[in-house]
Formats: C-alpha cells, structure tokens, sequence
C-alpha cells in the first residue's frame, strides 16, 4: 500500500496571524516588514486614542492594508498606490489587515500622532 499524505493544517488556521505593535519611546511610528504567503493575510493591533491622526503607507510590496477600528468597523485603506491618513474616531485597539492575491514581501509604515 503506498503512504498516505500527512495530514496539513486546516486552512482556516491559517488564515491570519495577529501581531501586536507598539512604538519606541518618543517614536509617532514603525514600519512592519513581513512577507505574505499566498491569499493570506497578516494583522497587527496597535492601541490608538480617539482625536489622533493616522497615515498609513505602502512601502513595499503589491499588499493592501485596511484599518479595522475597535468596533469592527473599517474607517480606511492604503495600498501600493495610495497612503491613508485620517482623526480616529475611537480609543482601542485598531487592526490593520495586510492582504494581497500573491505572495509578497511587504513593508508598511504606521505613525499615529
């Protein structure tokens, strides 16, 4: 009889992987660089007051970033092309979901001030 396959992870799994990211000392702001695998997205939580100002830029990669307030509502996104900026409209902890159709190596600034 010939092997069988070893079982892979379930996909849902893997769908998104959730960082969390904070900023140096006196820093407005950070770049994340990861790579993407294939149709899947990466997330980061990053706590924000209501009243700050965030820009978010695609640096690298051909991935779009949408800004996910702490009520689940998407307030922006950026991508390759254009950069977000906008007053957030609540405290908490926002998330911001990187996704693109092919794999990609990617680089995105944050700053909030």
């Amino acid at each position: 009889p010939s092997p069988l396959p070893s079982p892979s992870p379930s996909p849902a799994a893997q769908t998104a992987v959730t960082e969390r990211v904070s900023f140096e000392p006196g820093a407005i702001g950070v770049t994340v660089r990861n790579n993407l695998p294939d149709n899947k997205s990466k997330r980061y939580l990053l706590e924000c007051n209501s009243g700050q100002t965030m820009t978010l830029k695609v640096q690298e990669g051909q991935v779009s970033a949408a800004i996910i307030a702490p009520n689940g509502e998407k307030v922006g996104t950026a991508n390759s092309t254009s950069q977000w900026q906008g007053q957030l409209p609540s405290s908490g902890d926002y998330t911001i979901e990187i996704s693109g159709d092919n794999k990609a190596n990617y680089g995105v600034k944050i700053e909030v001030k």
